[in-house]
This record gives structure tokens, sequence and C-alpha cells, in this order.
């Protein structure tokens, strides 16, 4: 289960998602956005909560723009994204699939995608319920059916408010809050409960009960459910079994065996000196993070300010997770909350207002972050993979189930037509249905070195990312420099840019790269070939050999000549040992004119291998200022492209 949540502090509301995974991942993508309309289009205004399902392929976000015709009621709804297909589905209707009439929010979804669940204020979902209160409600995308979940075991409309839902990893389950009184018998104690809705059985339960199945005597909060819908992590300001009095405190509901344990304690045992909320529970239900202010949970935990810490529940250990990069202990300032946990926690995922945990990371900006328990590295996913440092808030975060995509609503504008904040992904899925990273690995050597990456490839590859060492787009930089890759393409297409000062086009690069590589065409042929155009002769006009000379200069090598190089080159051509095509050959093919257009080659390589074809305009409007300006190297044009569409295009 990979969802989204609200998490109920005396602060107010705090949204967590409870994300299982596992542990490849590859946060080597820049953020694509995933808030657009059928057409494409960014959506005309904000996001709000965001989720992703188990497999990565769904996101799920709110927001009262109409993105889809059927939209009409002028409310927060919750879409659904599907990322391989490009398809954007209104998901908060009724069962007849008209539009609600009241607002909804807080969605979380199954493993494949299949169920959402979502609260909503709307009365006309269910029959006769015009109390108006918050219901909780799934929605079956496959069955195209609206089911009700907060309902009492006799199909009693609930008469209290429900919501902050969160389905199991399988779609059976979904854990829900709720104030009401009326959906179990015996609920008394006018307070939050926990509950939990089979979907298969249509019955409900309680889940927040203390260890001798009594009812908390306090509010419960932020349920949390395990894949198989077996284990339920919550908050209670009530002591169901120990923990520190007057705050709340974690637990987990053992649903099969009828046990509830306290969470955060120490290794051995001791109890906090303060309390803990926000949980997220891993797939398997053996592992709980949770964020804490207490200061006894681990040795030297001396910053006074709530960290992230991680219960293994098999072994009874407790640790700190949000821990700055590298070495040390304390993570500066308040590493507020926790957003998901893969399969074995090798991987936490948590947000922080804390400056300093990586660097550069100066401003106290909400930011996302991701832990990696075996290399020790903490990663700021939500800038360390853009351009820049962006000082903007990042929230709702959610990892899949394999830990290769995290999703996000950011507040700064990382695409070029988005007006407000917008739902983002990072991560494999957002390439094309390509989520390992052998996989992409792979498709990379296919790519740029027409093979099939060796097995020590895909070991160090594979290495290199999850270690957080490097990223695929320094791959993309490897292979496009490969002989095998651009050996003949590369000194072609410098010869169009010392030649016409323009990126190729389509039909003269393939008529003059099909005769390069059969050894039809020297390059110098090639040259002459160009020298003799008209577009040659209208970019370089009827000069003498100097001021032909003197212009080549500024065009290749973008500089004014030296009195001994202008001397050389004139003094060849005068004596006609060398054409004028012949000379642009020499400049472009030295060291300094590979160096001075770098630029534009890399850009044309990269697209050409990834893209199948020569850059468009739009692409080349993107990328080129900057390559120009010297600010960027090669993979930076990798990982624009593995962000874009049109790569992700390609395996839809």
């Amino acid at each position: 289960m990979a969802s989204a949540g609200a998490v109920a502090t005396s602060a107010g509301l705090v949204l967590v998602p409870a994300t299982p995974a596992s542990a490849e991942y590859l946060l080597s993508f820049v953020p694509r956005m995933v808030s657009r309309d059928n057409a494409g289009a960014a959506v005309k205004g904000y996001i709000d909560e965001v989720a992703i399902s188990g497999n990565g392929r769904f996101v799920a976000f709110v927001t009262s723009a109409a993105v889809v015709p059927a939209d009409t009621n002028g409310k927060k709804d919750v879409y659904v994204r599907d990322r391989w297909a490009a398809v954007t589905e209104l998901v908060s209707v009724t069962d007849s699939e008209q539009p609600v009439t009241g607002d909804s929010a807080l969605p979380s979804l199954s493993d494949d995608g299949r169920y959402v669940t979502f609260e909503t204020n709307a009365a006309n979902l269910v029959p006769g319920d015009g109390l108006g209160f918050t219901d909780v409600f799934v929605r079956d995308r496959y069955a195209g059916t609206t089911t009700w979940v907060s309902e009492g075991n006799g199909g009693a409309l609930a008469n209290n408010h429900s919501g902050n839902a969160k389905v199991s990893g399988n779609g059976r389950y979904v854990v829900f809050g709720s104030n009401a009184t009326n959906l179990i018998a015996g609920d008394t104690n006018a307070t939050a409960d926990i509950f939990v809705r089979d979907l298969q059985t249509s019955t409900t339960e309680r889940a927040s009960l203390t260890a001798i199945d009594a009812q908390a005597s306090a509010g419960s909060y932020n349920g949390t459910i395990s894949d198989d819908g077996r284990y339920v992590a919550f908050d209670s300001a009530a002591l169901l079994a120990g923990g520190f009095a007057a705050k709340q405190n974690v637990y987990v509901r053992d649903r099969t065996a009828g046990t509830t344990v306290l969470v955060n304690v120490r290794s051995d045992e001791t109890l906090p000196d303060s309390g803990a909320a926000a949980p997220a529970i891993s797939g398997n239900g053996r592992f709980v993070v949770f964020a804490s202010d207490a200061t006894n949970l681990v040795a030297g935990d001396g910053n006074g300010s709530y960290d992230v810490f991680l219960r293994d529940l098999v072994a009874g250990t407790t640790e700190r997770v949000s821990r700055p990069d590298g070495a040390g202990e304390l993570a500066k300032g308040a590493s507020t909350v926790p957003s998901g946990v893969d399969d074995d926690a090798s991987h936490i995922l948590f947000s922080s207002f804390s400056p300093g945990n990586v660097a550069p990371d100066a401003g106290d900006d909400s930011d996302i972050f991701l832990r990696n328990r075996n290399s020790g590295r903490t990663t700021r996913i939500t800038s360390s993979l853009l351009i820049g440092d962006p000082a903007a808030n990042t929230f709702f975060a959610a990892i899949d189930d394999t830990g290769s995509s995290v999703a996000f609503r950011m507040t700064a504008k990382l695409s070029s037509d988005a007006s407000f904040d917008q739902a983002y992904v990072t991560g494999g899925v957002g390439t094309g249905p390509i989520n390992t990273i052998d996989g992409a690995t792979n498709q990379l050597y296919q790519d740029f070195v027409g093979r099939e990456a060796t097995t020590g490839e895909k070991s160090t590859w594979s290495t290199n990312v999850s270690t957080g060492e490097a990223d695929l787009a320094a791959l993309v930089a490897q292979l496009a420099a490969d002989p095998a890759s651009s050996g003949t393409r590369a000194p072609l297409i410098r010869l169009y840019w010392a030649f016409f000062l323009r990126r190729p086009d389509s039909s003269g690069l393939t008529f003059w790269l099909n005769r390069y590589q059969s050894g039809t065409y020297s390059l110098t042929t090639i040259a002459q070939s160009f020298a003799t155009s008209s577009e040659f002769k209208n970019r370089y006009g009827n000069v003498g050999n100097q001021a032909y000379v003197k212009l080549v200069y500024q065009n290749v090598f973008q500089r004014q000549p030296d009195a001994g190089g202008l001397a050389f080159w004139t003094g060849k051509l005068d004596r006609k040992q060398i054409t004028r095509g012949g000379v642009i050959v020499q400049f472009s093919e030295s060291s300094e004119g590979k160096r001075r257009l770098a630029g534009p080659t890399d850009i044309t390589l990269i697209s050409l291998a990834m893209l199948k074809k020569v850059p468009d305009a739009a692409l080349w409007s993107q990328l080129y200022p900057t390559m120009a300006a010297g600010e960027k190297q090669s993979a930076w044009i990798g990982r624009q492209i593995l962000a874009s569409d049109a790569y992700g295009a390609r395996f839809s």
C-alpha cells in the first residue's frame, strides 16, 4: 500500500503517507509533473494531497480545478493519473458516476491502483445521507463502483465525522478514524477511534483497543495498515499498553492475535520520556516509523526537537532515522514526520523543515528526505535532483512499494506550463514502465551502443544508484561519450554546427550519416559538399581568406583568432594547401573545437539515442541556452530527457 493521509497532532493536521516499499529505488530522475489533464496540460489550479500506488504506476491528487469535462461540481475532487497511459480519471464520483456535491480529500491507493479511498462531505453518495458529516468511500476503478466504507455493521449511517482512510495493499481492508459511536456495538468512549472495514465481508471492527481488548479512554488517530490488513498502527492519548502519560503514543494492533503493543520505546523496552505520533507501517507489518520528541529513545539525542524513529517489532529494536547525510547523529531543527518506509526498512522517507540535513540546504522550507539505512546516506530528493536549490515547500510525499518512485506536491513551478502548485513524481516509472535499475540500465545501453548491458555493468550501476554514488544520468553521459555511440555521429553533428550554426535537420543528418558510416564519403568530402551549399555561402559570404578564417574562429571557437593562428590558416588557404571546407573540419575536430561544440553535440547525440530523433525546437530551446552558457554538462541533458514526457511516451 502506498498512500497519503492526515496526521492529527496538537499543532494541527500534518499529512503523512504510510507507504511500504522494497529495496530497489531509482531516485535518479528529475521530478516529472503528473498533475495533468488528458491533453497533457498542467492542471489549472492548486494541488492538495498526493498519493501513489504500490506499483508506482498511478498517482492520486486532489484539486478544485475541473480536470475533465465531467467535473462540474466546483468542489475539490480526487483524480488518478495513469503514468504509463498518460490518462487522468476523476474518481470522487457517485456509484452512478455523477459528480459529488461536496469536497473530497485524502486519497489512498491499493498496490495495483484498482482501489482508491477518499473522504468527502458530499451528501449524494448514500441515500438518506443528509447528516452533514464527512464519510469515507472507496472507488473500484476496474468495476466502476463507489462503495461506502464508514458505515456501521448493520448499515447505519455514521453519526459523526469519519476520515483519514488508508486502503491495504491487497485492496481488501480500509483503516479509518471516526468520532461516530454507532459503527460497532459498545462504543461508549465518546472519542475518536480507529476502525477497519473488510470490503469483502462488509464488516467493521475497532482496532484502537487496549492490550486487554478494552476501548480507549482517549482519542486515537492516524491509522495505517499492513498490506494484508493484519497489523494496524495508530497513535492515541490513551495508555493502551504503557507509554508516556498526557501525550500521544504509537501502538500496533495485531488483528489476528488480538494484541496491542506500545511502539515508541527504547530497544531495551524503557518507556519514553515524551510522546510520539504519525506512524507509518511497512507492508509486511514488521517495521513502524514514527515521530517523537522523546530524548531517551536512542543514546545521544540532544537536539531537543522531533525526530523520526524506526521500530523493528520482530527484533525489538529502535533507531533514529532522521539523521544528516554522512557521519553524525543529530538533525538540526525539527525533523517532523515520516512519510513512508519500504518493505525491508532499507529506505525511510521523511519530511523536515530542518536546514543542514544535506548540503546545500540553508533554507527553512519544508523538504522531503530519503534515508538509506544500508549506506547511511540521506538524500534531499526534492531539490538534489533539480537545477539549483528552489526555495519552495514540499508536502504530501509518498513512496511506492519498490521504492522506485516518490510522489509529492511542490510549491516550486518545475514545469514551464505550471502556474500553480503541482504534483510531481521522481523515479523509474516516470520514464515509462522501467521500474528497476537493471531494466533502465539495459535500455540505455541498447539506446546508445546497440547492445544489452552485461551482468557486470548492471551490477555496477545498480550499486551506484542504490547507494547514491551516481544516478542514471551519469550513465547517459558515459554512454554518450562511448565511441560506439558518438564515433561517427559526433563529428557530423559538429560539422553541421561549424558550417551552419544550427542543429542538424533530420533528413539531412540521415542522408549524410548513411554515407559517412558506410565509408562512401569522408568527413572532408562531406565538408566540401557543405562548403558549396547556398546556406554556407549565405552564412560566410564572399569574403577573402583572412576574413573567412576570422569567421571560422568566431563561429567554431567563439573567440577572435590569435595572430599566429590567423596567419597560419590564411597562408594555407592562399597557397591552396587546404580547402575552406577542410579548414572547418580541422577546427571542428580539434580539441578546442570539440570542447566549444560540446553543448549542441551532446544535446543532439542524447536526443538521437533516447528519443530516436534530432532535438525538436522545443527541446532545443529548453536545453541549448543552458549548455551554451557552460552551466551544465551532458549528465544534465540526460536528466532532462529521462524526465521528459517524450521519453516516457516511448514506453507507454
